[in-house]
C-alpha cells in the first residue's frame, strides 16, 4: 500500500505537469496521420510502365544519345482473370522497342555507321526472344512470348520490335510483398512511386520513424519532464515530511524513482499501443513487436533517469539532473556506434595482431561494462525485421483443385525456406548482440547506481 501511495503521488505529479498533456496530445496527432495514411496496391499496368518509363527518361538523359529516338514500352495492356489481387492476375500486353533518329536529327555518314550497327544488334539481341524473356520472368511466373508485325505508322528511319506476351501471375504471392502506393490524409496526397513494398513501407514506419526518431523524440521530452520530480522531493520542508513517515529511505527514494519511470511506461505504452493498431487496421500487418518496444524504451529511458537521480541526491539542482542525462545520452550513442563501427563490425575480419590491440581489448571491455543503449535499439530494429519476414501466407482457395492444392503447399514451402534465409541475413546483420547481455548489463548498472543513489540518501542528514 506504501508503495502505491507514492506512485499515486508520482501520477499526480505527473498530471499537474502541463507538457505532459502536450506529449499526449502530439501522440494522438502522431496516431491520428498514421491513420490517415492509406496504402493502394499498384496495378500490374502502373509498375511495369512506371518502371519504363524511367528507363526512356535515363536514355534520353543520356549526352550520347542526344540524337536517337529510343521507346521500351508496354501497349495493348489487357487482364485476362477477375481475381481482385494485382499480383495474382493473368495479363496480356504487347511489348515495343522502338530505335531510330529523332525527328529532325541530321547525322555524318560515321554516326550513320554507328546507328546502323546499333540497329543490327538490337534486333540480332530480341530477335530469339531469350532477353525479353528473361527480363519479364524477373517479375512474372509463367511468360509466353510471341513476335508480331510492328505498328504501320512509324517515325522516318526508326525501326520497332513488337512482341505479344500472355502471363500467368507473378512471382509475389502476397500483399506484404507486393507495391503499394501510400496516400496522405486519407487519400487526399497521393504519393506515387510504385517502387516500394508494403512490407518496405511498414518497416521504414516502424524501424526508422518509429524505433528511430520517435523513440528519441519520446525519450528527449521524458527526460526534461520528470527530471523535477526528486530534486523538488529532497527540498527543504517536502524531505522534512517524507521522512517522518514510517518508511525506510531506500523505499522513499526508490518508490519515487519508480514513480518518475511510470511516465515515461505511459508515454510509450500510449504511441506504442496506438500505432500497433493503426498500422494492423490499415495494412493488415500486425507488428506485436512494436509492444515490445513500451518496455525498450521505458528501460532506455531508466539508463539515463537514474543518473538523474543520482544527481538529485548530490545536488538536487533540476539543470543538472537534466544536462548530466543528456550528456550521458550522447555519450551511450557515440559509443555503440564507434563499437559497431570499429569492434563488433571488424571482429571476424580482423587480424589477431588488431584484436589483441591494447585499443581494441581496453575499448571492448569499456563497452562490455557500460549500458546498452544503442544494442537494445539494434534488438528493437531486429525483432521489427523478423515479425516482418514471418511469412504470411494467403488461405487455400474455397474449391480449389488438386493442381491449386499442390501449388498452394509449394508456395507455403518456398515462404518458409525464404523465411530461414531472411533469418540468417537478419542475424548477420546485427552481428553478436543479444537480448540477454544487454538486458543484464543495463538491468545490472542501473540497479548499481540506484543502490548507490538509496545508500547516499540514507546517510545525507536532511
Amino acid at each position: 500500500m506504501k508503495f502505491l501511495a507514492v506512485l499515486r503521488d508520482s501520477l499526480r505529479e505527473t498530471l499537474d505537469v502541463k507538457l505532459f498533456y502536450v506529449m499526449v496530445g502530439l501522440s494522438v496527432l502522431v496516431l491520428v496521420g498514421v491513420g490517415s495514411v492509406s496504402y493502394n496496391p499498384v496495378s500490374v499496368e502502373r509498375f511495369v510502365t512506371f518502371q519504363s518509363g524511367m528507363i526512356n527518361q535515363l536514355i534520353r538523359a543520356d549526352p550520347n544519345a542526344a540524337k536517337l529516338h529510343v521507346r521500351l514500352d508496354y501497349e495493348n495492356f489487357k487482364r485476362l482473370d477477375d481475381r481482385t489481387e494485382p499480383w495474382l492476375g493473368e495479363y496480356d500486353f504487347d511489348y515495343v522497342i522502338e530505335f531510330g533518329l529523332r525527328e529532325g536529327q541530321v547525322i555524318n555518314p560515321l554516326e550513320k555507321e554507328q546507328l546502323d550497327k546499333a540497329r543490327k544488334d538490337l534486333k540480332k539481341a530480341f530477335d530469339d526472344t531469350t532477353m525479353l524473356q528473361r527480363q519479364l520472368e524477373q517479375l512474372f511466373k509463367k511468360v509466353e512470348i510471341k513476335k508480331v508485325p510492328p505498328s504501320e505508322k512509324l517515325p522516318p528511319d526508326t525501326e520497332q520490335s513488337r512482341f505479344h506476351v500472355t502471363t500467368r501471375g507473378t512471382r509475389i504471392q502476397n500483399r506484404l510483398d507486393w507495391f503499394h502506393e501510400p496516400a496522405l490524409f486519407f487519400g487526399a496526397v497521393p504519393i506515387r512511386i510504385p517502387l516500394f513494398s508494403l512490407g518496405g513501407i511498414v518497416h521504414f514506419i516502424g524501424d526508422k520513424i518509429i524505433g528511430g526518431f520517435g523513440a528519441a523524440f519520446v525519450i528527449f521530452v521524458s527526460i526534461i519532464i520528470p527530471a523535477s520530480f526528486l530534486p523538488s522531493m529532497l527540498n527543504k520542508g517536502t524531505v522534512d515530511m517524507l521522512l517522518v513517515k514510517p518508511m525506510y529511505r531506500p523505499q522513499i527514494f526508490t518508490y519515487k524513482f519508480l514513480g518518475g519511470l511510470l511516465f515515461m511506461f505511459i508515454n510509450a505504452a500510449v504511441i506504442m499501443v496506438g500505432l500497433w493498431a493503426v498500422l494492423g487496421a490499415r495494412t493488415g500487418v500486425w507488428l506485436n513487436s512494436l509492444l515490445v518496444c513500451i518496455f525498450v524504451y521505458t528501460l532506455q529511458f531508466a539508463i539515463f533517469y537514474v543518473l538523474s537521480a543520482l544527481m538529485a541526491v548530490l545536488t538536487r539542482s533540476t539543470l543538472v539532473c537534466i544536462m548530466i542525462s543528456f550528456m550521458a545520452w550522447g555519450l551511450l550513442f557515440a559509443m555503440g556506434w564507434a563499437h559497431w563501427l570499429f569492434i563488433e563490425k571488424e571482429r571476424t575480419n580482423a587480424s589477431e595482431e588488431t584484436r589483441n590491440h591494447w585499443a581494441f581489448v581496453g575499448f571492448d571491455v569499456l563497452y562490455s561494462i557500460t549500458p546498452r543503449y544503442k544494442d537494445l535499439d539494434w534488438l528493437t530494429g531486429k525483432i521489427i525485421e523478423e515479425d516482418l519476414a514471418r511469412p504470411r501466407g494467403e488461405p487455400l482457395a474455397a474449391g480449389a483443385d488438386e493442381e491449386d492444392r499442390k501449388a498452394h503447399e509449394l508456395r507455403e514451402k518456398r515462404a518458409r525456406e525464404m523465411y530461414e534465409e531472411q533469418l540468417k541475413k537478419i542475424e548477420t546483420k546485427y552481428g553478436s548482440y543479444n537480448w540477454a547481455t544487454s538486458l543484464t548489463v543495463t538491468g545490472v548498472w542501473i540497479v548499481l547506481v540506484l543502490a548507490f543513489s538509496c545508500w547516499l540518501f540514507h546517510m545525507k542528514d536532511y
